[in-house]
């Protein structure tokens, strides 16, 4: 069970809930479909970062926070829109069960539009979403940094989901 935040804790996360606010409603609107998910992460996410932020290493809050937001919220992208199939099954999905988004594309259609990527944006997205690689495990392969792959996947995420919106399927 998590320790609660002390108080110097506690009013930090108090004093930089508009940056995790903001954050997360930005996410919700690119990822309308995981909005509640999206605006939550965040806000764990800066709960979180409060918890295990250390003054004496000298960074800056925002500076420790701010990556920490922003992992959570892909995660959170990333679990709603890319339900396991054991998740999917848990929540009813299967062969025989239609699902609630059908004009969303199905794997086929999606490997697809990745394809049609920037070949450095679809490696990302492909590792990411389908192989469960972490953007630290992605930023080593690419050579970059864990913020510079979570651009590259953020960059790929738009570009699909702006194809998607525009019925660029099949």
């Amino acid at each position: 069970m998590p320790q609660p935040l002390t108080r110097e804790q506690a009013d930090l996360a108090a004093r930089y809930y508009g940056v995790a606010k903001s954050r997360g409603d930005r996410a919700a609107r690119k990822y309308p479909a995981c909005a509640e998910e999206v605006e939550g992460a965040a806000v764990l996410a800066l709960v979180e970062a409060a918890a295990k932020y250390d003054p004496a290493r000298g960074v800056n809050f925002a500076t420790w926070a701010i990556p920490t937001i922003d992992y959570r919220i892909l995660d959170a992208v990333k679990a709603a829109l890319c339900p396991s199939r054991d998740r999917r099954r848990e929540r009813g999905f299967g062969p025989d069960v239609p699902e609630p988004w059908r004009d969303d594309p199905g794997p086929d259609e999606a490997e697809e539009l990745v394809a049609r990527l920037p070949k450095r944006e679809a490696e990302a997205v492909r590792e990411v979403v389908f192989e469960g690689k972490t953007l630290r495990e992605l930023g080593r392969g690419f050579g970059v940094s864990p913020t510079g792959a979570m651009r590259l996947v953020h960059r790929g995420l738009g570009r699909l989901r702006e194809r998607i919106e525009a019925g660029a399927l099949g």
